[in-house]
């Protein structure tokens, strides 16, 4: 009956006796006993509510609850008959100093313990409830050792849970920097309706499961950074030994991740040594120190209350430090999120800084201050924990790498929702590690009301603190209980380890209940990451003694720090075989010669593929016949073959119209036979077939330029673009980490974006010149300049001036300019078309040699001043992203750094410049998808000159659409080409070993079968939610390559994206533009791209 008129008085005192009866849509009852935290009862007002009235009534509701329980003074059940308090076993007070001389040096005797040891201790003289009592200069405090009891301090924690403790923190936070925090203590030092409106502010965007997924993609880049930095540490030990401060670069990572969760920020700590003074290192060592502190401060006997000690000094001086650096880092958030205002963003986009500022201010500073300080020290220590009971549980390791390669099935697959959904073992070693080493010893709670706990009396008011990490070590809960065993987590594992039986409040590591740990999620999310991409690829070992821990009330952690750990390279599997012997690699050289293994093995290999014997032969392949001594070679003989005065791409149609989706043409006399594929089933069969090192012929002539004529540049590096085997592995290596990772690449956003602001005035002027704003007829020529001027900045960090001003027409940039584009048409003249070059120096030879020794020298002219510019700055530490391409490679290998530059030199100029040109000419013929387009750019750039960033970049998906539309109908190649390196199935037919195949994309992208309307540009085709009539996304995904496929794709594929989105970005920003000519016209020679003069009209936008 008390009951009752309890919950009547509770919504009665807020006007709202109605909600009870007519809108309360879930009574939750978990316990008959009022004393459910929540009172039993859960209330909500109506969807249609304001959001800002169901705040007030909800805030209004639990406060009414809380008044209600504190004035609530019925006696539990068995109080009665429960002893009192006062007989609480635990150390008799002395007079005088109470129980606090037990702890004190010399005499006490608890002095010297960390907290684990005293907790055994009490239990051992005590029991399994303790009472610390005449502490002096805090409140008793009961220690529960007794999961039923730790279950109901839990269930009466009451309305607004009460953790006391964090003093220091609370005072510095409200008193000494009240002008940051402004009275709000946060959720970590926060108490009763302040720390209730806090945690209803902070839980939507932290505590659901789905929030924290959002930021998978990020933590994984973040986390592969750190397997590159690994690398580089291996590489300085011979046993791969981690330095003695590995437990820095693992804070360096938490760090990293925490900042581009809550911030949207990345801080670069990962990518190079950080100098010891840096704000970074700093800031670190200050958050280490600052859990010292704490202890010494809140837990450990400290006069700070009474008077300034050299502590607590210390402590506000490092806590200053951290302040000014979170602050610091916020604010340039908040910049940028103001920058970027009209951007509409989805709610995954958001950082959590910048969905908590949409909901409370004050609340977002103190929460992101909460998560730099404990989300540091807390992860790392952690993540350093599961590292060393895996590294010394061989078996363990083992099965959670068997679970992570299935997962995923290379190195550098990427961590995504579905693999974390799929990786059980991987959650259990986790379990397992929080288990044996939380960071928290217990958890500490204020009792609301009176409690009978283990038939004692507890009166309201009372400190309990549940002692967690001592529970999880006693064998009566988790057999064998100081094993590292994570099956005991696994359902249907070994019964003998189970941990079902266990009574689920022995083991809390995030705590329990409104008050739990609000970072959960993203520690669990980091840690899962890490460990999986840790042990995908590397083996741990730790040949030393058994790990020290130091453990205090703040922290639980490791006293020998991570120098133990060595690293050695996971064993290599490769889907090229699916029976391989699996090597240790752990160097370049290893890595190397493993591949070469395979190589060779597939290169000896005589087994047929499946289909084989029921394949129709070769020689029946459809395709022109061969005549004698002339073989097919006459076909293409101009003026007198059928194909001899076609280019490339009316060949390919006239031979998918003779003979259909696969052609054959042989006895070419001075080539092999070549396939023709337009079936985008066996076009995907080539490049799954393309073996270890992909196999591309066809460019002989530079071959033959780089490693006879000029090898005393070139030293026998062919590079990307022309090597093979053995030598194109190597280098593709090497080049892959600075070309092919979006990151990469997104580092040179801001270069990008000046060069282009340079077009732009340029654009400019060359309006004013015309009245009807029309470019000149050599506006490639343009373009080329912004392409070379764009890929010497992020090559070679180096600016030419191409943009400036007009060029004299002789200077050696624009003689570049016009040799590489001259280049193309030589080359296609000497490889594509019939040529006796090999046989005789033909006139196209000599020409092709004197543009090509002037390339060469230009090229090396520039780079020679960027090498010497980068010996100039020795000795000063540069970051990963304020390095050229050049600098970045020349720390690998100079011989391939000089070809790669060579290569994205001669390569990033007309392509580039090309498919520039076709975006701006199918945008011009389409007016609609162009202010589509416009207004897609205008809500991200709000003024013409607005810089495009990386968040600008990612919020433009139709720019995407567009130039992804633009690639599929005016791509630079009409197909890929490979020369299979073992025998393959193609349309029924037996394809032999060492013949070329060459895919007829361009052909199949304009085809209705593959692409509705294929003729026309329509962009919306890529985007989703889009009209059906259009759509792609039943494409297969091998009609259109444009940058090709597998691990010979094109290499400068991020740099290219990002200009081309760069450059159309602002031009859609700046001018509207229109085409009133004839339809283009399109030519290939070599490259295939526009052939009429480029002059659209274009007219500035007023804003």
């Amino acid at each position: 009956m008390n009951l009752v008129k309890l919950l009547i008085k509770s919504f009665a005192g807020t006007g709202h006796l109605w909600m009870m009866f007519g809108q309360m849509r879930y009574v939750n009852l978990s316990r008959c006993e009022f004393a459910a935290r929540y009172m039993c009862t859960s209330i909500e007002r109506v969807a249609a509510t304001p959001a800002k009235d169901v705040q007030d009534q909800k805030s209004a509701y639990y406060k009414q609850m809380a008044a209600n329980q504190s004035e609530y003074n019925e006696k539990p059940a068995g109080w009665e008959n429960a002893k009192p308090y006062s007989k609480l076993p635990g150390p008799k007070p002395a007079p005088i100093f109470g129980n606090l001389w037990r702890f004190f040096p010399g005499i006490g005797t608890y002095y010297g313990l960390d907290q684990i040891s005293q907790h055994r201790r009490f239990t051992k003289e005590f029991g399994n409830i303790v009472k610390l009592s005449g502490l002096k200069l805090r409140p008793d405090i009961v220690l529960c050792f007794e999961p039923e009891d730790i279950e109901k301090v839990y269930r009466n924690e009451g309305v607004w849970p009460h953790r006391e403790g964090l003093e220091s923190l609370i005072y510095y936070k409200l008193n000494i920097r009240n002008d940051i925090f402004k009275g709000e203590g946060g959720v970590l030092t926060g108490h009763g309706e302040k720390w209730f409106y806090a945690r209803s502010v902070v839980n939507p965007p932290m505590m659901q499961p789905r929030s924290a997924q959002q930021y998978i993609g990020v933590i994984d880049d973040t986390t592969h950074d750190f397997i590159r930095r690994l690398d580089y540490l291996q590489s300085k030990h011979p046993q791969g030994e981690m330095p003695a401060d590995f437990d820095n670069e693992i804070s360096k990572w938490a760090l990293e991740s925490i900042c581009v969760i809550g911030l949207n920020k990345r801080l670069g700590l990962l990518n190079s040594n950080i100098a010891p003074d840096s704000e970074e290192q700093v800031f670190i060592n200050d958050v280490l120190d600052l859990f010292k502190l704490l202890n010494k401060l809140d837990v450990e006997p400290s006069l700070w209350k009474w008077i300034s000690t050299p502590t607590f000094r210390r402590y506000v001086k490092t806590l200053n430090r951290i302040m000014d650096f979170e602050r610091k880092h916020m604010d340039e958030a908040i910049a940028q999120f103001e920058n970027s205002k009209g951007a509409e963003k989805s709610q995954s986009e958001l950082s959590v800084l910048e969905q908590l500022l949409k909901r409370d201010k004050k609340v977002a500073y103190a929460m992101v201050f909460d998560m730099f300080v404990a989300g540091i020290d807390t992860t790392s220590r952690t993540s350093a924990a599961a590292l060393y009971y895996l590294s010394t549980n061989s078996r363990a390791q083992e099965k959670l790498r068997a679970e992570t390669k299935r997962v995923l099935p290379n190195k550098d697959s990427p961590v995504t929702k579905e693999v974390l959904n799929n990786m059980p073992y991987l959650r259990a070693c986790i379990k397992e590690t929080t288990r044996l080493a939380p960071i928290a010893i217990g958890n500490l709670r204020r009792t609301p009301r009176d409690l009978v706990l283990s038939g004692y009396q507890i009166p309201k008011g009372t400190d309990v603190l549940n002692g967690h990490m001592y529970l999880s070590r006693q064998d009566k809960y988790f057999p064998s209980a100081d094993e590292y065993i994570p099956d005991r987590w696994m359902k249907g594992q070994n019964e003998k380890y189970t941990s079902k039986d266990a009574h689920p409040f022995t083991f809390m590591p995030f705590g329990f209940g409104p008050r739990s740990c609000i970072g959960k999620r993203f520690a669990q999310l980091e840690m899962e990451i890490l460990l999986a991409k840790l042990i995908r690829n590397y083996t741990l070992s730790w040949p030393h003694d058994e790990m020290k821990w130091y453990r205090s009330a703040c922290s639980n952690t490791m006293l020998v720090k991570m120098r133990l750990v060595n690293f050695t390279r996971s064993q290599l599997t490769t889907r090229y075989m699916s029976t391989a012997t699996e090597a240790v690699v752990t160097n370049k050289n290893q890595k190397s010669a493993y591949y070469k293994h395979i190589a060779k093995n597939q290169s000896e290999s005589n087994e047929k593929p499946a289909g084989w014997d029921t394949a129709k032969p070769f020689s029946e392949v459809p395709g022109p016949k061969p005549i004698p001594i002339l073989g097919n070679l006459w076909r293409f003989f101009p003026g007198i073959g059928a194909y001899g005065d076609l280019d490339m791409l009316s060949q390919q149609h006239r031979l998918f119209e003779e003979y259909g989706p696969i052609v054959k043409i042989t006895k070419m006399k001075m080539r092999p036979d070549m396939l023709f594929l337009s079936d985008p089933k066996d076009i995907e069969m080539m490049f799954r077939n393309d073996g270890v090192w992909p196999q591309r012929d066809g460019m002989d002539s530079i071959v033959h330029y780089r490693l006879k004529i000029r090898n005393d540049i070139f030293q026998g590096q062919g590079g990307v673009l022309t090597s093979q085997g053995e030598q194109w592995f190597d280098t593709r290596s090497v080049v892959n980490q600075p070309l092919m990772k979006p990151r990469s690449a997104q580092q040179y956003v801001g270069v990008v974006d000046t060069v282009t602001q340079d077009l732009i005035s340029r654009i400019d002027y060359l309006i004013s010149k015309h009245p009807q704003g029309e470019m000149p007829k050599d506006f490639l020529n343009e373009l080329a300049k912004w392409a070379l001027e764009s890929i010497c900045a992020i090559g070679l960090d180096k600016r030419l001036g191409l943009l400036d001003s007009n060029l004299s027409p002789d200077s050696q940039e624009q003689t570049f300019i016009n040799d590489v584009l001259e280049f193309f048409i030589l080359m296609n003249e000497l490889d594509v078309k019939v040529s006796l070059w090999k046989f005789y120096s033909t006139p196209t030879w000599k020409r092709y040699v004197k543009i090509l020794d002037r390339i060469v020298d230009f090229q090396k002219k520039n780079m020679d001043e960027a090498i010497e510019q980068l010996k100039k700055q020795d000795g000063v530490e540069r970051k990963q992203a304020e390095m050229s391409i050049l600098e970045q490679l020349l720390k690998k290998d100079k011989k391939i750094a000089l070809a790669m530059i060579f290569d994205m030199l001669l390569a990033g100029i007309d392509t580039t410049s090309r498919t520039v040109a076709a975006a701006l000419y199918f945008l011009a013929k389409n007016q609609q998808a162009q202010e589509r387009l416009r207004a897609e750019v205008r809500s991200v750039l709000p003024n013409k000159d607005s810089p495009v960033t990386k968040d600008a970049l990612n919020n433009m998906p139709y720019l995407k659409a567009v130039i992804k539309e633009t690639t599929r109908m005016a791509p630079i190649g009409t197909g890929n080409m490979r020369q299979m390196t073992k025998d393959i199935v193609l349309s029924g037919y037996q394809i032999p070993k060492g013949t070329e195949v060459i895919s007829m994309n361009l052909i199949l992208s304009f085809q209705d079968k593959y692409f509705v309307r294929a003729k026309e540009f329509i962009p919306e085709r890529w985007m989703r939610g889009e009209k059906e009539e259009w759509t792609s996304k039943d494409a297969n995904p091998f009609v259109s390559l444009p940058f090709g496929f597998g691990p010979r794709s094109c290499v400068g594929r991020r740099l290219a994206q990002l200009e081309l989105d760069v450059l159309i970005a602002k031009i859609a920003r700046n001018y509207t533009w229109t085409w009133p000519h004839e339809d283009m016209k399109w030519s290939i020679k070599l490259l295939y791209g526009v052939d009429s003069p480029l002059k659209y009209h274009m007219k500035p936008q007023s804003d």
